[in-house]
């Protein structure tokens, strides 16, 4: 479907673009608790671009609460469909006690 929708798919963009404001909805709720500074759409959806991100952005403008602060920005990440496996990775890498230099 995000390839569908890259291509230019107006029903296909419709269905992201829906779908991408309702979790909107739900980030904006999250924003208003936690008051991030960036939100980084990541993996497929992320490759789908505006389409997603963009309604994304527009939803979470819409329905989070104002701060004091800046709004968060609502962004693509840069590790396309690999996202998640780096930040699991990672967070094994930072999170557990494996001693550097050990058979990796």
């Amino acid at each position: 479907m995000v390839r569908r929708a890259r291509d230019g798919d107006p029903g296909c963009e419709r269905v992201l673009a829906d779908a991408a404001g309702r979790a909107g909805q739900v980030v904006a709720g999250i924003v208003t608790v936690v008051d991030p500074q960036l939100v980084v759409v990541g993996g497929e959806l992320a490759q789908a671009g505006d389409v997603v991100v963009g309604a994304l952005r527009d939803s979470v403008r819409r329905h989070a609460l104002p701060h004091r602060f800046a709004a968060a920005d609502v962004v693509a990440g840069s590790l396309g469909t690999r996202a998640e496996l780096v930040g699991a990775l990672e967070l094994a890498r930072t999170e557990t006690d494996v001693v550097e230099g050990v058979a990796r």
